[in-house]
């Protein structure tokens, strides 16, 4: 999230409109331009052009800074699903041979302390974001809305970004992860709830543990959908 805050200044900076004295100067320097350009015909096709390409880049900057809101709200719900998942014990990572977590955090954030804004991101803030007093149930929670967040986002921008076909395109795969991963949060959930054969009042995530979790990078290669794949039993002989 501190990297995507990181990007989103940069946006932030980069459309920050110029002063109006110096965007009065720069106006009467590109007009004198044009009208160099032009053979000194200025013309009303010119000033209909000028709109039109203005109105471009503001839809286009528009709807690239809406995608990254997305892009930070669907891996915000990706992080929230793994730690929902390892929590409950259906999923488990290998421990890499790197050092502490502490170090590894300081090597992977070392280039960002140079930075005035966002606020540089500390260990302990780190460590919070894992959200490690929560419930497994509640972490699944959160991260559907998360994923629910992405598909109103992405909507917006889509509708945005006719004139960018690379926004367009992009948005296109990212909706389909947020709805595909919002649909499979709703499975999981389910079978969490689903009670265990006998016991009607108790929920466990036994039925859980019969899935396995994989990620699937087909319809984006950056942002992946969560699967749960019934496991297959062993074949008797």
């Amino acid at each position: 999230e501190y990297l995507f805050n990181v990007r989103l200044q940069q946006k932030a900076v980069v459309q920050r409109p110029m002063e109006p004295k110096w965007q009065k100067k720069f106006d009467a320097l590109v007009k004198q331009c044009r009208r160099n350009n032009n053979g000194g015909a200025g013309g009303e096709s010119s000033k209909k052009s000028k709109r039109r390409r203005g109105k471009k880049q503001s839809a286009s900057a528009s709807a690239d800074t809406l995608i990254m809101e997305a892009k930070k709200e669907i891996c915000r719900g990706i992080y929230t699903t793994i730690q929902a998942l390892q929590k409950c014990g259906a999923l488990k990572f290998k421990e890499l041979p790197f050092g502490s977590d502490e170090l590894t955090f300081q090597h992977r954030f070392k280039e960002f302390s140079q930075l005035q804004t966002p606020t540089m991101l500390s260990f302990k803030q780190y460590e919070d974001l894992k959200l490690k007093h929560l419930p497994s149930r509640t972490l699944l929670g959160m991260a559907y809305k998360g994923f629910e967040s992405a598909k109103i986002i992405i909507s917006a921008a889509i509708s945005r970004a006719s004139v960018v076909p690379a926004d367009l395109l992009q948005g296109r795969e990212l909706l389909k992860v947020a709805k595909g991963n919002s649909l499979s949060l709703m499975w999981t959930q389910k079978i969490m709830n689903s009670p265990p054969p006998g016991n009607p009042k108790q929920k466990t995530n036994q039925e859980l543990l019969g899935h396995e979790i994989t990620f699937d990078f087909s319809i984006q290669k950056s942002y992946p959908l969560i699967k749960l794949l019934k496991k297959k039993g062993k074949k008797k002989h």
